[in-house]
C-alpha cells in the first residue's frame, strides 16, 4: 500500500483553509455555541499547516504528529457537524483525518 503525499498535503491545506473561513464565519454569528467553535477551528488550521511543514522537510516525527492532526480533525469536525454553516468545514475535516489515518497505516505496513 503506498499513500499519495500530494493528496495528503492537499487535504491538509484544505482543511486549513476550511477551518479559518469556517472561523471568519463563526465570528459573525451571534450564536454562544457557534463562536465557541472559533478557538477549536484556528486550532485545527494551525496543526494541518504545521503536518504539510513536517511531511514536507521529512521530520522524522511526522508520523506521530499525523496521529494528533487526525485526532484534532476528528474533534473538530464532531463539533462542526452540529451547526448549518460549519458543515462543509466538517467535512473537510472528516477527509483530513482520513487521510492522515492512511499515511500512519501505511508508514506502519512499511515498519512491519
Amino acid at each position: 500500500m503506498e499513500h499519495n503525499r500530494a493528496a495528503l498535503i492537499n487535504s491538509l491545506i484544505a482543511c486549513a483553509l476550511s477551518c479559518e473561513k469556517c472561523a471568519e464565519l463563526c465570528l459573525h454569528e451571534n450564536k454562544r455555541e457557534i463562536t465557541n467553535c472559533i478557538t477549536l477551528t484556528y486550532d485545527c488550521a494551525d496543526v494541518c499547516m504545521q503536518a504539510v511543514k513536517y511531511i514536507q522537510r521529512k521530520s522524522p516525527i511526522t508520523i506521530q504528529y499525523m496521529r494528533i492532526c487526525s485526532e484534532l480533525c476528528r474533534i473538530c469536525a464532531q463539533r462542526l457537524m452540529k451547526h448549518e454553516i460549519t458543515i462543509p468545514c466538517a467535512q473537510a475535516c472528516i477527509k483530513c483525518a482520513e487521510e492522515c489515518e492512511h499515511y500512519e497505516a501505511v508508514d506502519a505496513e512499511k515498519s512491519a
